[in-house]
């Protein structure tokens, strides 16, 4: 193992030549996604060397793809950033994968994600998923004495994905490419799922959501259910 910053230094030019060779697998997926959409524009979140890196990649970004790029600290948006980002693509860089700041930052900048799957659990390039919310609009509550008064609205939710990991971009079968996390592994033949059973409209402007992992239950430190607590205001 490394001891010295030195030793990364001369390691920096046979580093960045692989990463070149490589590109197509490193960031091909990335660009796929920026293609698909008419993006106005880049959100990099970052914290401590990964922003040195997004600041110094930043303005190269904005003068090869013509769009205004945005760097904001990991904690600044995961906690104090109320900006909408319209038409945005918000990237979110860590340099180990386990960052809190910055998984909170990717929670928060798609926050219809799946509730029970821990962060950077699975990793796939070719996935299909089905997310599915039915409104019962207290259709069951409502029947109820003493509670009808009340007007809460019953929600339930499934959402599933299934897909894997290419050989190419499969670090296991590639050689060359960066290692997953620890933790982290291309998802298998069973697809992910989960589902959930809430209430909204509580006192006019909460919602209370439980979810329930139904697959991979086996992995480690994983939870199987948990409860979302949100403000919405339904009318």
């Amino acid at each position: 193992m490394k001891k010295w910053m030195y030793d990364c230094v001369l390691e920096t030019p046979a580093t960045a030549e692989a990463m070149f060779k490589n590109k197509e697998a490193l960031v091909g997926k990335l660009v796929d996604l920026f293609l698909a959409k008419d993006y106005k524009k880049i959100v990099m979140v970052a914290s401590g060397s990964s922003y040195n890196i997004a600041n110094c990649s930043k303005y190269a970004i904005q003068t090869y793809l013509g769009v205004k790029v945005d760097l904001i600290n990991s904690v600044t948006y995961a906690k104090y950033d109320y900006q909408f980002h319209e038409n945005a693509l918000v990237i979110c860089m860590s340099q180990s994968g386990k960052s809190t700041n910055t998984i909170e930052a990717v929670i928060k900048a798609k926050p219809e994600a799946f509730h029970m799957m821990n962060a950077l659990e699975f990793v796939t390039d070719q996935y299909v998923s089905f997310n599915a919310t039915y409104y019962l609009k207290g259709w069951i509550l409502n029947r109820i004495p003493g509670i009808k008064w009340l007007r809460l609205r019953e929600v339930l939710s499934f959402n599933m994905i299934y897909g894997g990991l290419t050989d190419k971009n499969n670090p296991t079968l590639t050689p060359g490419l960066f290692l997953l996390p620890d933790g982290t592994q291309p998802l298998g033949s069973t697809p992910y799922m989960e589902c959930s059973v809430g209430l909204e409209n509580i006192f006019k402007i909460l919602r209370i959501d439980y979810y329930r992992r139904l697959t991979y239950l086996d992995h480690p430190d994983i939870k199987k259910g948990g409860i979302r607590i949100a403000l919405r205001f339904t009318f």
